[in-house]
């Protein structure tokens, strides 16, 4: 496993080197590096229409654009208390929830290199039930395109299982990174093309008083971090995501020699399918801590503290 570069580290502030995070580290996937289409050349014409016209930004455009917000950054680091509290500013401490107010705050901001925020959190009902929220809608600086933006922060524990798309598991055993990224695709980025949503996009930005959307495309874009993490033994070895990024985040997981040792103690004596696979011992970390540094104890940002 290559070290890896992390210059979010500079910052001392932990919701800054936590945005910086968020901003600068490499994408889980980036399907774009196979072809126009998005897919890999084995794909099937189902995984094509998932990708086909969804942005997934590559590991040198995040790159870049932490070089471009690194100034506001170090001004945010000098002087965090608005961050800070549009932070901690919501009694919901996950982790979700804490990236998308951080994203929020930086897109927001008027020093923002890249994006003007337009909206966020946007319902989209149709007849009174409600079919999704997009997270984002911003309007690029360059050209004034409107980007409607998915955020995602995710870690995945790689594990051999029959089928090679079910090998990345979430902290909930449902939470796979295939599926996640097949509702990404499905539904949370089709929400912005739908009629039903084109219009709550047009009344909002008329609202705002903002240019009309009338015929103008809505460009979709994927921001989805996290870390793999890899079996440090080779027995448990998992191949990389389909469309994985070779430059995302990587970690290691293993099985402690004393607890696995106990496992089987615990088997031998109660012989009780309870105890079929040793348990992981590890360090708990809240949701919001899980993208800072090993003195996490010392540095990391958390609202339980």
């Amino acid at each position: 496993m290559k070290p890896q570069h992390e210059p979010w580290l500079a910052f001392r502030t932990p919701a800054v080197r936590d945005l910086a995070w968020l901003i600068g580290t490499p994408p889980l996937l980036t399907p774009s590096i196979a072809g126009e289409t998005g897919a890999s050349p084995t794909a099937s014409t189902k995984d094509l229409s998932a990708f086909r016209d969804v942005h997934w930004p590559s590991s040198a455009f995040f790159s870049e654009l932490l070089h471009d917000t690194t100034p506001l950054l170090h001004a945010l680091d000098a002087d965090p208390a608005a961050l800070i509290a549009h932070s901690e500013n919501s009694r919901d401490f996950r982790l979700g929830v804490y990236v998308e107010r951080l994203l929020g705050f930086w897109l927001a901001h008027p020093d923002n290199p890249r994006y003007a925020s337009v909206a966020a959190n946007i319902p989209v009902r149709d007849q009174g039930v409600t079919l999704g929220e997009m997270d984002y809608l911003v309007r690029s600086k360059a050209d004034g395109t409107l980007l409607h933006l998915e955020l995602a922060v995710k870690f995945y524990l790689g594990r051999p299982e029959p089928h090679p798309n079910q090998q990345w598991l979430g902290p909930g055993l449902h939470d796979r990174l295939d599926i996640k990224r097949d509702h990404l695709c499905r539904h949370q980025l089709a929400l912005s093309q739908q009629p039903v949503a084109r219009a709550a996009i047009a009344q909002r930005l008329n609202e705002l008083g903002e240019l009309p959307l009338a015929d103008a495309p809505i460009a979709r874009a994927c921001w989805l971090k996290g870390r793999l993490f890899h079996a440090a033994d080779a027995q448990w070895h998992a191949a990389d995501p389909a469309h994985g990024n070779p430059d995302a985040l990587r970690g290691q997981w293993r099985i402690s020699a004393a607890q696995t040792s106990n496992a089987y103690s615990a088997i031998a004596s109660k012989n009780s399918a309870e105890h079929d696979h040793p348990r992981l011992r590890g360090e708990r970390l809240y949701q919001t801590q899980w993208t800072v540094t090993p003195d996490w104890p010392q540095t990391a940002y958390s609202p339980r503290r």
